[in-house]
């Protein structure tokens, strides 16, 4: 794609939202992976962006009872954002995938897998 690699990157991601809003989940994974693939060969593979597609793989397996699969993808989310998740004072998460959004998610599969006292 040369240099507008990211670029694709965004528009496979939107081409998932589209097939998922469709109800077309199979087709909708596959994109997110994609999206996840040509993030990860473009920007360091810990980058936020990377993270946006892992959390709408994590959101679908949860919604398809995947929930251990589901935990592995937002637990690979979370590592997008580094170990130092909340020092900076003025990060530029999207209000749709942050450190905290990821951490809600885990707890939400937690829950789902009955591991209440953890």
């Amino acid at each position: 794609y040369g240099e507008d690699d990211l670029v694709v990157a965004i528009g496979i991601h939107n081409l998932a939202v589209v097939n998922m809003l469709a109800g077309k989940y199979n087709e909708a994974l596959y994109y997110f992976h994609e999206a996840v693939l040509t993030k990860r060969e473009n920007l360091q593979a810990d980058n936020p962006l990377v993270a946006e597609s892992l959390v709408e793989i994590g959101i679908l397996l949860y919604a398809r009872e995947e929930y251990t699969r589901a935990l592995a993808v937002f637990q690979d989310a979370l590592e997008c954002f580094g170990t130092d998740l909340f020092s900076s004072p003025t990060n530029t998460y999207s209000s749709s995938c942050s450190p905290s959004n990821v951490l809600n998610n885990i707890g939400c599969v937690h829950f789902a897998l009955k591991q209440h006292d953890m």
